[in-house]
């Protein structure tokens, strides 16, 4: 096991990368500001501790409404990664609950909507968000962020927003390469595509987002091939075949192990429930903590490829990697010491306490009922707590059906252990009396991580 001291460091030594490495406009980019980096920017900070309300990220907000023209414009221009600046300026957005920037969001998901290819556009391609890189058109990763992002703004299953999404699952399916996964262009257009583990990582991700089970066999598919030789170099890294290219055009570097394929892997396999203690997760875990730049400007970054250059978005996907790794440890530990306690009460407060958490972290829990059976957080005793032992043995029954869609949101770990909202305050007042949560309502363990 991992010692979290060493993630600990690495998130606050990043986070420090992202403040030194903020523009004068309040922006974030390589060369100059832009939406997409500005967008994983203020994610980075968020994920590492900083506060909505920070100077930071409200000046990210502001260089969002200042450049609108740049990543929602009337006319779309041919010569700028359009979809990546409109998807990850949504993203930005998210993190702001003001009225003008809810109505920019919404704005900005109409546009979005209505640039999903139709058949009219390319009966290949139909149902996908794509544009031409070069002479690629590409589709599989604009599809995969905007299905997540239509996920984190809470839209994925209203009505028109389920049916957009419907079409894009049956694009994606339909567009996988024949070794089982994705790569960066549509398969139905080229028949030589081969699996990309970062693409095929993202896919995943969107595809757990938009509803699909883990046993789906596009998911299953995926899976092994993540874990495959295929996809891994033997010390703990995955390929990416786009960076690897990029590597040796830009630097002449023969390398395909990539910061983002890594992290993308990594954060996916836990997603699907894989142990986190197991060696895969761990030598991925160390592979992304011993290639952040150590000394220097750079301090805290990561470099896409070893050898190249730091940039914006491969720092922002070591956080991510380390902070889901983190997440998902402490929120296990915590759990179990809480569990471990004879106190009936500490007992039952395990239950707010682990759900607190998790709403802190404003994401998923990624915990399947299996993973909180197996660790011994949901049993016939522990729920028995909360719920007669009648309704609690009908309860487990109920609740492992619920396995096939993936990892639990907040609000179902809230509906699992049956808490109604009133006892979920007077849990959470306790919690805070005994010292493990702070008054703002969040774990102690975090404000390591608010600083400068």
């Amino acid at each position: 096991m991992l010692e979290l001291s060493k993630i600990e460091n690495a998130l606050c030594s990043a986070k420090s990368w992202f403040i030194r490495h903020r523009r004068a406009d309040q922006g974030w980019g390589d060369e100059a500001s832009a939406p997409n980096d500005t967008g994983k920017a203020l994610w980075a900070l968020f994920m590492t501790g900083e506060a909505l309300n920070s100077e930071l990220i409200r000046g990210g907000i502001t260089w969002f409404i200042e450049n609108k023209s740049v990543w929602n414009p009337r006319i779309v221009r041919k010569d700028q990664p359009n979809l990546d600046w409109l998807i990850w300026a949504l993203f930005g957005l998210i993190l702001s609950k003001s009225k003008f920037t809810t109505k920019l969001l919404n704005e900005g998901i109409i546009n979005l909507e209505s640039r999903q290819l139709t058949e009219n556009d390319s009966r290949e391609v139909a149902g996908l968000w794509a544009e031409r890189i070069g002479t690629e058109l590409c589709g599989i990763y604009s599809t995969a962020f905007t299905i997540m992002l239509l996920h984190g703004t809470g839209n994925i299953h209203t009505q028109p927003h389920s049916d957009i999404v419907k079409k894009a699952v049956s694009a994606i399916k339909e567009n996988k390469a024949s070794d089982g996964g994705w790569g960066l262009a549509p398969s139905r257009l080229r028949t030589d595509v081969r699996s990309d583990p970062v693409f095929t990582a993202f896919v995943v991700e969107s595809l757990l987002a938009a509803g699909l089970n883990l046993n789906d066999p596009c998911i299953t598919a995926a899976k092994e091939f993540l874990c495959s030789p295929r996809a891994r170099h033997k010390d703990g890294s995955w390929r990416s075949h786009w960076a690897g290219q990029w590597a040796k055009r830009k630097f002449g570097i023969e390398d395909d192990r990539s910061i983002e394929a890594t992290s993308a892997a990594v954060t996916t396999l836990l997603l699907t429930g894989v142990d986190f203690n197991s060696e895969i997760i761990l030598q991925g875990i160390k592979w992304i903590i011993d290639h952040q730049e150590p000394r220097g400007e750079d301090k805290g970054g990561w470099k896409l490829v070893p050898h190249t250059s730091v940039l914006n978005f491969s720092t922002y996907y070591g956080i991510r990697a380390l902070r889901v790794f983190y997440d998902i440890c402490v929120g296990y530990e915590k759990t179990r010491s809480f569990l471990n306690e004879s106190n009936e009460t500490n007992r039952s407060l395990a239950y707010t306490y682990f759900i607190a958490l998790a709403e802190d972290m404003r994401s998923r829990t990624r915990l399947t009922v299996t993973e909180l059976c197996r660790l011994g957080i949901l049993t016939d005793e522990t729920l028995s707590i909360r719920l007669d032992k009648t309704t609690s043995n009908r309860r487990l029954k109920e609740l492992e059906m619920l396995d096939e869609k993936g990892p639990l949101t907040t609000r179902q770990l809230r509906d699992l252990f049956k808490i109604p909202k009133s006892v979920v305050n007077q849990d959470v007042t306790k919690l805070k009396e005994l010292g493990l949560l702070s008054k703002a309502g969040q774990d102690k363990y975090w404000t390591r991580f608010d600083y400068r």
